[in-house]
């Protein structure tokens, strides 16, 4: 997999290993190269100039994608003579790294005001599933999700649970 981006003054083209998007937005991406061409793709998901990204699959077959107007936490680790690897991470609130356990961390983050068993999250991610408030991200590679929802989303989900014996108090 690969990505490739043009701007009125530059392009190129970057090797991935893993990238997830949600809403053709970048969320997380994984490169590596020459650290002068990393560079040039960390300026470009960035900034605000008009830019052109593209990611091809393993069939050469390109998806146009967006870079994510949170901006991006940026990790850089030298691999050897001249070869980086980049990591850009969403500052986005709502990704998630998959899993139950980074589900339960949000859920029962200060951001919602919903009070939550550790035990009743396998049954609020089926249902944040099910109604389309936790989205598996797209991509290579990645396994994220995307949260939408809300607390009051929450407080209607473990209501129901509670009233349709699913979720008990202990």
């Amino acid at each position: 997999m690969y990505i490739r981006y043009r701007t009125k003054d530059t392009h190129a083209r970057i090797d991935c290993d893993r990238m997830a998007y949600h809403d053709k937005r970048i969320l997380v991406l994984s490169c590596h190269g020459p650290q002068q061409t990393l560079r040039g793709l960390m300026a470009v998901l960035s900034s605000d100039v008009k830019t052109s990204i593209e990611c091809y699959d393993d069939n050469d077959c390109p998806t146009a994608l967006n870079r994510d107007g949170c901006g991006y936490r940026t990790y850089r680790h030298l691999l050897g003579a001249g070869l980086w690897q980049f990591l850009w991470v969403s500052k986005d609130p709502q990704l998630l790294v998959a899993g139950t356990e980074a589900l339960g961390q949000a859920l029962m983050s200060e951001v919602f005001t919903t009070p939550i068993l550790p035990d009743w999250v396998p049954y609020l991610q089926k249902e944040l599933e099910r109604k389309e408030l936790l989205a598996q991200l797209q991509g290579e590679e990645c396994h994220s999700a995307y949260l939408s929802a809300t607390t009051k989303d929450l407080d209607e989900l473990v209501t129901q649970g509670i009233q349709s014996g699913q979720l008990k108090i202990v």
